[in-house]
C-alpha cells in the first residue's frame, strides 16, 4: 500500500506536466479523419491547410476540365472564385492537379491526395481519380461546404493527411425505383449527386414495371399514354395515403 500511492501520485502528475506542455507548446495530437468509404490508406500529421480567397487551382491543359469542375464545387459555399493557373512552381497555398502514369496501380478511378500547410496535391491515373479525390477533400472541410449558398464566419481548414485510395468493387451503385412511385426530376439530380459524393459510379434507373412505363419514346407515344397508367398504380406515395385512380 505504500509503495502504490507515490507510484500513483508520480502517474498522475507526470500526466499533468505533459498536458500543460501540450498545452503551451500547441502540439495536440491529430484528430481522428472520417472519410465514407474508407480510403484504402491514410495517415494524419499535424497541422491543417486554410483555403481562402487567394488559394489558386494549379492544373495543365489535360486537368484543366477537372480544375474548373472543382472550382465549381468549392465555389457556392465558400464564396470563392478560385484562380485557376498553370504556373508549376506555385505550390504556395495552392491545389496542385496531376495526371500520373506512374499511378497505374490505383486504377482508373484511384487517387492520391496528400495535404500540407502549404499546399494539396492530388494525383490521379485518370479524370475519375481526380473526380473521386475532390469528394474525399469536400469530406475533409467543415461540414458547411456542402451549402448551396455562401456560409460566413467559417474557417475553410482541411487537416493535414496523406490518402491513398481505389475503390474495392467496380460496380458501385444504387437503383432508383421510378416505375412504381414518382419521383420529380430535382429529387432525381439530388439522388445522383449523393451516389457521387460517396463514390458510386453507377445509376440504376428502374423507369418500366407493370406498374407503369416512365421513359418517353416519341416514336411510340402510347408507350407514355396508354402504358404509363393503370388503375392500381400509387400515387402520392411519399406525402399522401396511397391511393389508386
Amino acid at each position: 500500500m505504500n509503495i502504490k500511492i507515490p507510484l500513483l501520485r508520480i502517474f498522475v502528475s507526470t500526466l499533468f506536466s505533459i498536458g500543460i506542455s501540450l498545452y503551451m507548446y500547441g502540439c495536440t495530437a491529430p484528430q481522428p479523419i472520417s472519410i465514407i468509404p474508407k480510403p484504402q490508406k491514410i495517415t494524419s500529421h499535424p497541422g491543417t491547410f486554410v483555403l481562402n480567397s487567394r488559394t489558386s487551382i494549379v492544373a495543365e491543359e489535360k486537368t484543366r476540365a477537372s480544375a474548373e469542375q472543382l472550382q465549381a464545387l468549392l465555389r457556392p459555399a465558400t464564396g470563392f472564385s478560385l484562380d485557376i493557373t498553370t504556373e508549376p512552381k506555385k505550390i504556395r497555398n495552392a491545389i496542385l492537379l496531376q495526371l500520373d502514369d506512374q499511378g497505374e496501380t490505383l486504377g482508373a478511378e484511384g487517387y492520391s491526395l496528400q495535404v500540407t500547410p502549404q499546399s494539396i496535391i492530388i494525383r490521379a491515373p485518370k479524370p475519375a481519380g481526380l473526380f473521386y479525390a475532390f469528394q474525399t477533400l469536400r469530406q475533409l472541410l467543415p461540414i458547411q461546404i456542402y451549402h448551396e449558398a455562401p456560409v460566413n464566419d467559417v474557417r475553410w481548414e482541411i487537416p493535414c493527411v496523406k490518402i491513398e485510395d481505389y475503390p474495392r468493387f467496380t460496380w458501385r451503385g444504387a437503383l432508383l425505383d421510378s416505375a412504381r412511385y414518382f419521383m420529380p426530376k430535382e429529387f432525381v439530380k439530388k439522388f445522383i449527386d449523393l451516389l457521387a459524393m460517396h463514390k458510386m459510379n453507377s445509376f440504376h434507373w428502374h423507369l418500366t414495371d407493370d406498374q407503369g412505363w416512365r421513359i418517353e419514346i416519341k416514336k411510340y407515344p402510347k408507350l407514355t399514354e396508354i402504358g404509363a397508367w393503370r388503375k392500381e398504380s400509387i400515387v402520392g406515395h411519399y406525402r399522401d395515403k396511397p391511393r389508386t385512380f
